[in-house]
């Protein structure tokens, strides 16, 4: 028996989307840093702070994945695209966000404008919830059975018990 078999075996499935989104959580930071850096200088591509970009944006990154395994955001600890997720999203970027801006401060020559790794943070996290999002979005119309597989129902109560009970057989 194999350790991914033993390990499906005793504990059950096996978060298998975490690669996935620390990809996406990195990619959030690389983009939204490189986008707000051009912005601050007016796209002036030949202004573009190359050398704070490559400081700042992979520790954004490196941040951010440590601060993401901290929070066991990448460990299966919640549910894909949930309120609660979304709770661990921000709390690992607000750290990410953070310390990049402390180090782009105390840096001695600023690396880059203040102002980049402010908004950079927002809309990394921005960007992380709508990977998620779409995430979710795939996984549960996956689920949705076909109409022409189903058969009609009708269920009585609109309240919050009538909801858990459609939930429950979709």
């Amino acid at each position: 028996m194999s350790a991914r078999a033993f390990v499906r075996a005793r504990y059950g499935r096996i978060p298998n989307h975490w690669p996935a989104q620390m990809l996406a959580d990195g990619l959030s930071w690389l983009v939204a840093i490189g986008f707000f850096a051009l912005a601050r200088y007016d796209f002036a591509i030949g202004a573009f702070p190359i050398r704070g970009f490559v400081l700042i944006a992979p520790l954004a990154v490196a941040i951010q994945i440590a601060a993401g395994l901290l929070l066991r955001l990448y460990r299966g600890k919640y549910r894909v695209g949930s309120f609660e997720e979304v709770t661990g999203i921000a709390a690992a970027a607000a750290i990410a966000g953070l310390l990049v801006l402390t180090v782009d401060v105390l840096g001695a020559p600023h690396p880059l404008p203040a102002s980049v790794p402010l908004a950079a943070g927002a809309a990394a996290v921005m960007s992380m919830l709508g990977f998620r999002y779409v995430w979710r979005t795939r996984i549960d119309r996956r689920r949705r059975p076909r109409a022409e597989h189903s058969e009609r129902l009708l269920v009585f109560g609109a309240g919050e018990g009538g909801e858990q009970v459609v939930r429950a057989m979709l």
